[in-house]
């Protein structure tokens, strides 16, 4: 195994490119706790993206600590991923063990851009043990951490009744965010209250039309034919939908 020494001697283009081999064809050639070094002590944010991603490969459970940290500090974006994204899925990867340390992250930072990165690393654990950190991030924290948790509810599979619950005492605009998100569930009684609301609230109707566009509406009918409501409910024949 290199050990940080050895590998800080490389140029730049050789860390990445050993990084990225390793990562990506032969993940036994590094160890996770030089991964924690390159995180910890190289500049570059293409190494520490490679070394992060390597830590999820390995469930390295001692950089839990480490990986939390990144969340802490200005996320670095390139094409289609980030620093936060990928620790969000090297948490992950690793599991319920992060668990506590992720949900003391976002119980305690006030920092926007922290409390996203946060509750997309709580969707990518799973566990519906975060459901109601989730649901307080949507009932109380920027839009933008709401819209995230949202999302996170969806991957996770469950928290229907929670979503119902905080729906009326949250603004429109999180009420779409609560109705993709039970989309994404996909559990009869969340999928029985979006049709019940749209049903009775035009506004409501006409939101998710205008708002949720094709995407959304379309997760929606499919929603639907999976649960095998459409003709229970009668819903389209209405003249509500088009």
């Amino acid at each position: 195994m290199i050990t940080i020494e050895l590998f800080k001697e490389k140029s730049l283009h050789e860390q990445q490119r050993f990084l990225h081999e390793s990562v990506e064809y032969c993940l036994q050639n590094i160890d996770g706790n030089l991964c924690v070094n390159v995180i910890q002590h190289v500049a570059d944010p293409l190494c520490k993206w490679y070394a992060i991603k390597a830590l999820g490969e390995l469930c390295f459970t001692k950089a839990i600590d480490v990986l939390v940290d990144v969340l802490k500090v200005d996320d670095v974006v390139f094409d289609e991923t980030s620093i936060h994204l990928i620790t969000a899925f090297s948490l992950g990867k690793i599991g319920e063990d992060a668990l506590p340390c992720v949900i003391n992250l976002l119980s305690t930072s006030d920092n926007i851009q922290t409390q996203k990165a946060a509750v997309d690393a709580l969707g990518e654990i799973r566990s519906i043990n975060s459901i109601p950190y989730l649901l307080h991030a949507i009932e109380f924290l920027d839009y933008q951490v709401a819209l995230w948790a949202g999302l996170a509810i969806g991957k996770i599979g469950h928290g229907s009744t929670g979503l119902i619950d905080i729906y009326d005492r949250i603004s429109q605009e999180k009420k779409m965010i609560v109705i993709d998100s039970l989309m994404r569930v996909n559990e009869p009684t969340g999928v029985r209250f979006i049709i019940n609301e749209l049903y009775s609230n035009s506004d409501m109707l006409q939101a998710f039309k205008t708002e949720g566009v094709t995407k959304a509406y379309g997760i929606f009918l499919d929603t639907l034919l999976k649960n095998g409501l459409r003709r229970e409910h009668g819903f389209f024949t209405q003249g509500n939908v088009e």
